[in-house]
């Protein structure tokens, strides 16, 4: 890393949920679109948890969904410096809903 400070590790895992050959995304409400624009269901591991763990729990936190998970689709590491000091590490999983 270049220049800044010492940067925290954030581990973050995304949720790309499918069903019916459809990938689920979703708005907040009362945020405007072009503030947060369109999401998949996302977030913050917990210190106790694994990155399928958690995105099982931020999948069901979100949608309400409960999900099964279909494919590991790679992990992206990288700096957010200036911005924070902080490297982001971010897995992301591929999910069929259970029906």
């Amino acid at each position: 890393m270049s220049g800044g400070p010492e940067r925290r590790p954030v581990r973050k895992v995304v949720g790309d949920v499918v069903h019916d050959d459809q990938l689920l995304v979703f708005t907040h409400d009362g945020v405007p679109l072009d503030v947060a624009g369109v999401q998949v269901p996302a977030g913050t591991i917990e210190q106790s948890e694994t990155p399928a763990a958690a995105v099982v729990r931020e999948v069901l936190e979100e949608t309400g969904l409960a999900v099964r998970i279909v494919h590991a689709l790679g992990v992206e590491r990288y700096d957010v410096w200036p911005s924070k000091p902080e490297v982001h590490e971010r897995h992301f999983l591929q999910f069929r809903v259970n029906v």
